[in-house]
């Protein structure tokens, strides 16, 4: 592999977090080098980080070393506005596993801390290649179903396309 990124976990709250360190230290063709971890729970931190060979670390020190190019942010939800601004604001790239957030106001401060940063950003979504899903989007894209929306003032929707 020609490219490699430095990640770090931010968190192991999501059972995600496991399937992916899993994929990326299966195939490290990748490019994916996950080198250290954050938790908020200590215990879970110390277990995570010894069952992948990552080295634990505070949030700050993840944040301000340079070797650590990216994060994949697994904490509770209730942290990911928090960690996914401080990351970008680190100029880490992110992959924030779903939600973005609790709140819109949250994922409205993900998104322009983004912005402003110039940071590479994804919501890691699994089930947007879900061959049931893929199925209802082409038939919603081809006319066969109908999507009713409630208003948009009353609901948001912050998607990328397939």
């Amino acid at each position: 592999m020609d490219f490699v990124v430095n990640l770090a976990v931010l968190g192991f709250a999501h059972g995600h977090a496991q399937s992916l360190l899993g994929q990326w230290k299966e195939h490290p063709e990748y490019g994916v080098n996950a080198v250290c971890g954050w938790d908020a729970q200590d215990g879970r931190c110390e277990e995570n980080c010894k069952k992948w060979a990552l080295q634990a670390k505070p949030l700050q020190e993840i944040l301000d070393d340079a070797q650590v190019q990216a994060v994949l942010i697994c904490a509770e939800t209730a942290f990911h506005a928090e960690l996914a601004v401080k990351a970008a604001e680190a100029k880490k790239k992110i992959i924030l596993y779903k939600p973005m957030a609790v709140k819109l106001r949250d994922s409205e401060k993900i998104v322009r801390a983004v912005e402003e940063n110039g940071v590479d950003f994804t919501v890691a979504y699994q089930m947007r290649c879900d061959p049931a899903n893929l199925e209802i989007k082409e038939k919603i894209d081809s006319g066969v179903c109908e999507v009713s929306l409630p208003a948009p003032e009353k609901f948001y929707l912050i998607s990328a396309p397939l």
